[in-house]
């Protein structure tokens, strides 16, 4: 589905499968510099039995996730029905146990749209909280990145890490 919706005069990208072509868009221009010096880069790399978005410089493993559990409503914040923070929290766990000596791995969490940084739900399963904070205690790394999206295209708002 493609979709961009003006919401409190903003425009909010959701299409989830586009993120993945804008982040390696900045990565391939090392604009993503902060996080990572792009040298290699390749797309959709196997790790155990999960495709991960990128590989980077062939020591970094690289997965992006666009979250949209809460959209800008004026002066409102919109809910999703839906909430993938389980199936997030397992990639966390998935990710950080197939993590080699001298290897990185990060979960990039992108917003189409100038967000917040991230917060934990209040009403998050705690045994998922466990499976993040113990796959960052194995080295996974958590970022944020916001872009925007507008008639010109895409531009990045911010990045920065997260920290549990």
């Amino acid at each position: 589905m493609e979709a961009i919706s003006p919401l409190a005069n903003k425009w909010v990208g959701i299409n989830q499968t586009k993120a993945n072509a804008y982040i390696e868009f900045f990565l391939k221009e090392n604009l993503l510099s902060k996080m990572i010096k792009v040298q290699e880069l390749k797309r959709e790399v196997k790790l155990n039995t999960s495709r991960i978005d990128f590989f980077i410089n062939n020591n970094c493993f690289l997965e992006v996730k666009t979250l949209l559990i809460n959209l800008p409503f004026g002066n409102k914040k919109g809910v999703s029905k839906f909430n993938s923070l389980e199936r997030l929290g397992r990639h966390f766990q998935e990710i950080s146990l197939q993590i080699k000596n001298g290897q990185r791995a990060i979960v990039l969490l992108c917003y189409l749209y100038n967000a917040k940084p991230f917060e934990v739900p209040k009403e998050a399963n705690s045994e998922i909280l466990n499976l993040v904070k113990k796959a960052t205690q194995r080295g996974l790394e958590h970022w944020q990145i916001n872009l925007k999206i507008d008639k010109k295209g895409v531009s990045l708002i911010d990045y920065f890490p997260y920290l549990i």
